[in-house]
């Protein structure tokens, strides 16, 4: 009867190492994970701040400037519509 509890205890430890190893695996790829996403974010504010500090907001003033002639379009001709009345109805009232 001892070697079969000398067994179950054998195995129950060799599961119980398992599980921890498991959890302390699990742990670690967290810290990992959670690092890599604080680097990411450091990274990607630091690039905002470069954008901003850096960046041109209105005008490129390192390009050279040019003329551009103008180009003259005769102006459209527009038709104006001459208001139509209802047929059977009348314009009452004072009209502008």
């Amino acid at each position: 009867m001892g070697t079969d509890k000398r067994e179950r205890k054998k195995a129950n430890r060799e599961l119980r190492r398992e599980e921890e190893r498991r959890a302390e695996q699990r742990v670690r790829t967290r810290r990992k994970v959670i690092r890599i996403g604080i680097l990411v974010a450091i990274a990607a504010a630091f690039l905002v701040v470069i954008a901003l500090v850096f960046g041109g907001g209105g005008e490129d003033e390192s390009t050279p400037s040019t003329t551009v002639a103008a180009v003259t379009t005769p102006a459209p001709t527009t038709t104006v519509a001459t208001p139509v009345t209802v047929p059977g109805r009348e314009i009452t009232g004072e009209t502008p």
